[in-house]
């Protein structure tokens, strides 16, 4: 018995040896197919535009979702489409220095296609200097609050009424340089402040949930389409050993959950090879 124990650790070693080679030969066949998904998914994303069009989905949305102010005065009428319509002109006009027409709506970027062209140049940036775009813009806005009226009050909804109403007021006037003026000079510069701050804060939360769902989609996408590819070279080869006639549900279920475990699996599957072979090698 001592004599058996004294190759136990070997013996060991060997069964984890060969769960490794074969752990590490199933790592890189995933990882193979999360590489060919990814390059897949690159391709269409490119040939149709997904990320531009996700981009002009997601601030149409930002857009409509914000209601009119009540005491809202813009040229063509406060109605619902109209104040939405003026934020959208003002937001191209700022971040691309397009005029916009009043025939341009906001159904232009609902998502459906989308043409490069000066006007929807802010859809081709990535999100990040796409929404500091509209950082800058907002900081023009906040600068001049009776010039960009309607986004003015679309990038400050939700802000306190007083703030808003004193600094769209008073931004224009020049204070007087006596003591009496110095408790109002204060109070409009907490108000600029607290709208700056606010205003930062929106779109700040705006680029965090868009980066949330594009990676999300971009995320759910790759597990699919890995999936449907293992699927694929799963049944190719059952068929091929085995031919169409012999191939019974049970196993099209089995291939159908390694499939799915795989295209899970596949988007980590290049740590997993890479943490293999490092153990192989100080082994």
């Amino acid at each position: 018995m001592p004599m058996e124990m004294t190759f136990l650790p070997d013996r060991v070693l060997e069964v984890v040896g060969s769960m490794s080679d074969f752990i590490l030969s199933y790592a890189l066949a995933l990882a193979a197919t999360s590489v060919l998904a990814v390059a897949l998914l690159e391709a269409w994303k490119s040939v149709w535009n997904t990320r531009e069009r996700f981009h002009m989905r997601q601030l149409h949305k930002w857009i409509s979702q914000a209601q009119v102010p009540g005491n809202l005065t813009v040229e063509g009428g406060p109605g619902g489409g109209g104040f939405h319509d003026e934020v959208y002109r003002q937001i191209v006009l700022l971040t691309t220095g397009q005029h916009l027409d009043r025939r341009d709506t906001m159904e232009m970027i609902r998502g459906d296609r989308f043409e490069l062209m000066p006007s929807s140049a802010l859809f081709a940036l990535e999100l990040e200097r796409m929404l500091g775009q509209i950082q800058e813009a907002a900081d023009v806005v906040l600068a001049n609050p009776t010039v960009y009226q309607a986004l003015y009050r679309f990038l400050t909804h939700g802000a306190g009424e007083a703030d808003i109403s004193k600094w769209f007021a008073e931004s224009t006037e020049v204070p007087e340089a006596d003591a009496d003026s110095r408790q109002d000079i204060k109070e409009r510069v907490d108000a600029f402040s607290r709208l700056n701050k606010f205003v930062k804060r929106r779109i700040d939360s705006l680029q965090i949930t868009m980066s949330y769902q594009w990676a999300r989609w971009n995320q759910t996408t790759a597990v699919v389409l890995g999936a449907a590819l293992l699927f694929a070279s799963l049944a190719y080869i059952e068929i091929s050993s085995s031919g169409w006639a012999l191939v019974n549900p049970l196993t099209w279920l089995r291939i159908a959950v390694a499939s799915l475990v795989g295209g899970i699996v596949a988007p980590v599957a290049k740590d997993l090879v890479t943490a293999l072979k490092k153990v192989r090698q100080n082994g």
